[in-house]
C-alpha cells in the first residue's frame, strides 16, 4: 500500500489501475487523432477526383495544413502524457518495492 503526502493510505493495486487507465486514455486521443488525420487524407484525394477552382484548393490546403499543425501539437502533449504517466508508474513500481521490503 502507497501512502499519499498526506497520509491517506492508497492502495497500489488501485494506482495501478488508475495509471492503466490513463495510458489507456492517452490510447485513445491518438486513435481520435489518428482518425483526424484520415479525414483530411480523404479531403485531400477529393481535390485530386473533383474540378476546383485555386481558390478552394487553396483554402482547402490552408484548412489541412491548419488540421495537421493542431494534431501535430496535441501528439506532442500526448507524448508528455505518456512520459509523464510511465514516469508515475515507475515510482510506483519503486513504492510498492520498498513497501514489500519492509514488511
Amino acid at each position: 500500500m502507497i501512502t499519499a503526502d498526506c497520509d491517506i493510505p492508497i492502495p497500489s493495486t488501485a494506482l495501478q489501475q488508475a495509471l492503466n487507465d490513463i495510458i489507456n486514455l492517452i490510447s485513445i486521443e491518438d486513435g481520435a487523432l489518428c482518425s483526424l488525420i484520415n479525414i483530411e487524407e480523404e479531403m485531400l484525394k477529393s481535390i485530386r477526383l473533383d474540378t476546383h477552382s485555386i481558390t478552394e484548393i487553396v483554402t482547402i490546403n490552408e484548412s489541412v495544413n491548419c488540421i495537421i499543425k493542431n494534431v501535430s501539437m496535441l501528439q506532442l502533449l500526448l507524448q508528455f502524457k505518456l512520459e509523464d504517466t510511465k514516469n508515475l508508474l515507475l515510482k510506483a513500481n519503486d513504492f510498492c518495492e520498498s513497501d514489500e521490503l519492509e514488511e
